[in-house]
């Protein structure tokens, strides 16, 4: 089996913050922290034909011992073809990965969900390059990484903040890192549930998901406290209407998947929604359901009153609440 070369990397996935610290990674130990501007080129491949930046990769570097060619949206590795895409020169490509030069290092960063196996090049990448893989992460995968990133800034934290700093956050990985870097300054060693509780803001998102759940739990008092807090926060009642219909519109396909007998991780596939998100709204569907077709109809009307000033935009989606919680 053939050693795979470090100086031929592929970056493939769609968690973009993943895909971003492999990159920072190569490019760190290539180039350092501080590169000219002639150490690192960079390529849309939707753009600028690969024989352009085989050029350049073939030319010596004249500030380091290596230079990185950064490659964007390497579609030919997939099955997609965007309009107006240059024509690329894979047979040169080819070539150049069995020889490749050993001053420079060449990155493809392609965000997208999988590769297309069945492609000669791609076989060859996998055969010859260094690969790896940024996919969204699954609830104890996300866990762990919460942990070690903490660790990273110095901190423990305990399981009870750990769990509910993703319940406040979500799956964002960015987010989760800005949050952990700010309780690691305050809490020093230690991260506990209480300061995740005093210095954690619920996301939108997370607001939305719990304001979904009151609605599902028939609580009304909570639904209208969410509400209204999400008002103080300037949150506009036509914008929150909309988001609250894709939640609706999303917990009515995991449904219909679910009782068809998919499975949790076939489901975020199927509807490309990430694995965490599929869990949550899983298990608000095990806890009660609803008549989402009748509620996705009801948000349609009240988004077109509310929008032709036929009734008050607070009142309106305030109105639809109680409905809902069985409270009206």
């Amino acid at each position: 089996m053939a050693k795979a070369n470090a100086n031929i990397n592929v970056l493939f996935g769609e968690e973009s913050f993943l895909l971003d610290e492999y990159e920072d990674a190569i490019l760190q130990a290539t180039i350092g922290n501080d590169p000219s501007p002639f150490d690192l080129s960079v390529f849309d491949l939707e753009e600028t034909p690969i024989q352009t930046a085989l050029e350049d990769a073939e030319t010596l570097p004249l500030m380091n011992e290596q230079k990185v060619i950064l490659l964007k949206h390497p579609f030919f590795l997939t099955s997609l073809k965007p309009k107006g895409a240059p024509d690329h020169d894979l047979d040169a490509l080819t070539q150049y990965i069995n020889n490749p030069s050993p001053y420079t290092v060449l990155i493809f960063r392609a965000g997208y969900a999988k590769l297309d196996e069945r492609k000669k090049l791609v076989k060859q990448l996998k055969k010859l390059g260094t690969i790896k893989e940024a996919s969204p992460l699954r609830e104890d995968e996300l866990y762990q990484w919460i942990e070690q990133t903490a660790k990273k800034e110095g901190s423990l934290i305990d399981p009870g903040a750990r769990n509910a700093l993703l319940n406040r956050i979500g799956p964002s990985l960015r987010m989760l890192r800005e949050e952990i870097r700010k309780l690691s300054l305050y809490g020093g060693e230690q991260i506990s549930l209480e300061m995740v509780e005093n210095l954690v803001p619920r996301t939108l998102d997370q607001n939305l998901f719990a304001l979904m759940d009151d609605l599902l739990q028939k609580n009304a008092t909570g639904a209208i406290q969410r509400y209204h807090d999400l008002l103080r926060q300037k949150e506009e009642p036509i914008k929150l209407l909309l988001l609250l219909a894709s939640q609706a519109r999303a917990m009515l396909q995991v449904n219909e998947l679910l009782r068809k007998g998919y499975g949790q991780s076939q489901v975020a596939k199927r509807l490309k929604m990430h694995p965490y998100r599929v869990k949550v709204i899983s298990g608000q569907l095990k806890k009660a359901q609803a008549d989402f077709p009748s509620m996705l109809s009801d948000m349609g009307r009240l988004d077109v009153q509310m929008k032709t000033g036929k009734i008050d935009k607070v009142l309106g989606l305030e109105l639809f609440l109680l409905k809902y919680t069985g409270a009206a």
